[in-house]
């Protein structure tokens, strides 16, 4: 009898053991990944389901990079030995084939995906965050010559470990960058010739480790003929912008002509012929903050260092 006990007991530790390490090593298989996209971008995200078939049901759930809703239900599967039956809760997400399912590149759709067996033990299989990232404006077209340029790119979330910066081909970014609310802007001062090039929204995690790279092609107009932009700039000491002028017709003058704010009359600023030296205003109070080297045919630059706040105003050139 004694005997009889002892042989129970030693058969019921040995069934205890096995299931907490049987627990154990499927806490341990946990897939987890992180998939980065540009969103807009055509196509669709593929989030990879693991290849464990065992269970009765399957659940997947979505907790948004927004915050502004808690974890959803997105969509569920009933196994059996014949048939799968997939039932979403939400209309944008399609099943891709066994257990991957599908959605748009959108921004909103960012967020930590997570797959569970429900049935008959609830257990978390794969958990996939995916991060949205947005580069505004989504396409870059010519911009023309001595604009500033704003650009941005933007990401649904950044773990503390994580940067978001632009790089410039070959160079270090040029001009103003800043970063506000998980976006990284660059503006780049009196756009010309140095400007031309790629720019690269890079996200890069611990040890600089490069995550995600995505780039933008930054061409710059010839000419400013018929051209229209905005400049700003802080009325500093230090602060100053430079006026573009190109043009490649036949012109043998040109003349810069503002008009202010303030008063609404337009003044001449500067004005050359050919080949000569540019005759530059020179008002009681500038101090000759006003300066150009000349128009050579094609170029008639102009000056203004430091910018005062009654600088502002429109600026054009007739030839």
């Amino acid at each position: 009898m004694g005997k009889g006990c002892r042989s129970v007991r030693a058969t019921h530790c040995c069934v205890l053991l096995w299931t907490l390490l049987t627990l154990h090593w499927v806490s341990a298989e946990v897939m987890r990944r992180s998939i980065y996209f540009i969103s807009g971008e055509a196509g669709v995200v593929t989030l990879p389901g693991p290849n464990l078939t065992n269970g009765a049901e399957f659940s997947y759930e979505w907790t948004p990079h927004d915050g502004r809703q808690k974890t959803i239900q997105i969509g569920t599967i009933q196994m059996s030995s014949s048939y799968s039956l997939w039932t979403f809760t939400a209309n944008s997400y399609s099943q891709d084939s066994h257990f991957n399912i599908s959605f748009r590149k959108v921004f909103d759709n960012a967020g930590v995906y997570s797959f569970k067996q429900t049935k008959p033990a609830s257990v978390l299989l794969a958990q996939i965050e995916t991060f949205a990232v947005k580069i505004s404006p989504s396409s870059w077209h010519i911009v023309s010559l001595g604009a500033d340029v704003p650009r941005s790119c933007a990401i649904s979330r950044l773990p503390e470990s994580v940067t978001l910066q632009w790089e410039k081909e070959g160079d270090p970014t040029p001009n103003t960058t800043f970063f506000y609310k998980n976006t990284a802007s660059i503006v780049i001062h009196n756009a010309g010739q140095h400007c031309i090039g790629k720019y690269f929204c890079k996200v890069r995690g611990e040890r600089e480790k490069l995550l995600f790279n995505n780039s933008r092609e930054l061409s710059v107009a010839q000419d400013t003929y018929s051209s229209y932009y905005s400049l700003y700039r802080g009325s500093t000491n230090s602060s100053d912008v430079e006026l573009a002028c190109r043009f490649t017709g036949g012109y043998r003058g040109a003349t810069w002509f503002w008009t202010p704010v303030s008063t609404k009359t337009q003044e001449k600023v500067a004005s050359a012929g050919i080949n000569q030296t540019a005759e530059v205003r020179k008002a009681d109070g500038d101090g000759g903050r006003f300066s150009s080297p000349g128009f050579d045919g094609k170029d008639f630059p102009l000056r203004i260092s430091p910018v005062q706040f009654g600088d502002a105003g429109s600026i054009h050139l007739l030839f």
